[in-house]
C-alpha cells in the first residue's frame, strides 16, 4: 500500500537483533510525537489520501459491508476451523523442536545416572581395597 501512495508507514526498517528481549524494544524512540503530528497531518491534508478512503467505503457499501463481513469470517471459522491462521511449517518445526530438545535432556539426565552409578561403585571399590570399608 505504501508503493502505491496508498498508505505512509511509520517505521518500516528491519530490525534483526541477537535476542528475544532486544528484539521486543528500541533502543531510540520511534514513534515520537513530532512523527505522528507529520504523518496525521500529511494523511489528513493531502487529497490523494481522501479519495482512496472514499473508494474504500464506498467498495466496502457497496460490497455489503460489516454485517457481510462478519457473516463471511463466521461462516469460514465454522467450515473451514482456524487451521488457515496456522502456518503448520513452523509449528512442525517447534514440535519437533520440542521432542529434539526432549530427548537431549533424557539423554543427559542418563548421562548423569551412569555418572553417579561409576562414581558410586568406584568409591565403594578403592575403599574396600584400602580397607576404609
Amino acid at each position: 500500500m505504501v508503493k502505491a501512495g496508498g498508505a505512509i508507514a511509520l517505521y518500516d526498517k528491519l530490525r534483526m537483533e541477537d535476542s528475544y528481549e532486544a528484539g521486543l524494544t528500541f533502543k531510540e524512540p520511534i514513534f515520537t510525537s513530532q512523527k505522528i503530528k507529520e504523518v496525521f497531518t500529511e494523511v489528513s491534508t493531502n487529497p490523494k489520501y481522501a479519495a482512496n478512503m472514499k473508494r474504500l467505503k464506498y467498495q466496502a457499501m457497496t460490497s455489503g459491508g460489516a454485517p457481510l463481513a462478519v457473516q463471511t469470517i463466521e461462516r469460514e471459522y465454522i467450515n473451514a476451523g482456524n487451521s488457515h491462521l496456522r502456518d503448520d511449517e513452523v509449528s512442525d518445526k517447534m514440535s519437533s523442536m520440542s521432542l529434539a530438545t526432549a530427548c537431549c535432556t533424557d539423554f543427559i539426565w542418563f548421562l548423569v545416572q551412569v555418572a553417579l552409578i561409576v562414581f558410586t561403585v568406584m568409591y565403594f571399590l578403592l575403599a574396600s581395597e584400602t580397607g576404609k570399608i
